[in-house]
């Protein structure tokens, strides 16, 4: 019998499996060592199986990028949810909020993500827009 994938796949009785390639296959085993490793938890065939099944669909950019910010983000083990939410760069969800601005149309920063406030002398000074605050940061 093969790799974690194929005992996965007959357990379940699934004939036809989309593989994984052998680089995503080993970015995942890295990551998953790494893990393993940090937060001293053993990881059966089957639960590898079942990392390399929900990540499989990520390009190695996708995993590569959401491996480390769950590494450091996450308390605990990280789970392929963790991984899968943390997927886009800082930069890539930067961008996701101006979209997302863009479609709601924030009057107070005009799209920018930023707005000018006063105080009480009258100076002005550039801060973040609460709209964009929570896109980038939901409660």
């Amino acid at each position: 019998m093969g790799g974690p994938q194929e005992k996965l796949s007959t357990l379940f009785g699934e004939t036809q499996v989309s593989a994984a390639s052998s680089e995503q296959l080993e970015l995942i085993g890295k990551w998953l060592a790494i893990f393993s490793e940090t937060h001293h938890w053993e990881l059966s065939p089957i639960s590898v199986a079942a990392y390399v099944e929900g990540l499989k669909d990520l390009s190695l950019e996708e995993i590569r990028c959401g491996c480390e910010r769950a590494y450091k983000e996450v308390n605990g083990m990280p789970k392929v949810p963790h991984i899968r939410e943390r997927r886009n760069s800082v930069a890539m969800m930067d961008e996701f909020v101006r979209t997302e601005q863009g479609k709601r149309g924030c009057s107070m920063c005009d799209l920018t993500g930023w707005k000018m406030v006063q105080n009480a002398s009258g100076a002005s000074w550039a801060v973040k827009c609460d709209c964009r605050r929570t896109v980038a940061k939901p409660e």
